[in-house]
């Protein structure tokens, strides 16, 4: 994108007017609940996989634990939530609530069962961490949190994507 400064104005500024559209319209293919929030509850999913739980992976005394969590989090990922896109049938998993919630509470139950077992260290705040993403991901899955905020999360979530996509191009326009 940084190359060809003109492809990333251009597909910023059509996301943004995608965005803004989707938002005030919220119909058919400008429906921020349905095919994109699908989408956003997927790469959420994948990210906190990514992120969160893959770097723990590659202790040796977490390896187990942590491969059927990672594992767990990208199949809900992908049969509950990208699948279905392509109108591919498959088992209803849930809501994005309650796969947020379940991320959250198997994210925060193991690191908690592993720094009780001394496989995993919960100090300078490690152990309350993990509290809070249980009590987090209980709080999202009770309140419906993300299905009920899908939309502005979505909304929000362009918006970042668009205005990245159009800054980087202005500021490499010159180059």
């Amino acid at each position: 994108m940084k190359k060809i400064p003109v492809v990333s104005i251009i597909l910023g500024v059509l996301v943004l007017v995608y965005a803004f559209l989707a938002y005030f319209l919220n119909n058919d293919i400008f429906n921020l609940n349905q095919t994109i929030g699908n989408i956003v509850v997927a790469l959420g999913l994948v990210a906190f996989a990514i992120f969160i739980v893959m770097p723990d992976m590659n202790k040796k005394s977490m390896k187990t634990l942590k491969t059927v969590e990672f594992l767990v989090i990208m199949l809900a990922a992908v049969f509950g939530f990208l699948l279905p896109l392509f109108n591919v049938k498959g088992l209803n998993l849930g809501s994005g609530s309650l796969w947020f919630g379940i991320a959250l509470v198997l994210n925060g139950g193991i690191d908690l069962y592993l720094g009780i077992n001394n496989k995993k260290s919960l100090k300078d705040g490690g152990f309350t961490l993990s509290l809070l993403s249980v009590i987090a991901g209980t709080y999202i899955y009770a309140t419906n949190f993300v299905n009920r905020n899908l939309e502005l999360f979505s909304f929000i979530l362009l918006l970042a994507l668009g205005t990245y996509l159009t800054v980087i191009g202005i500021l490499n326009r010159k180059k």
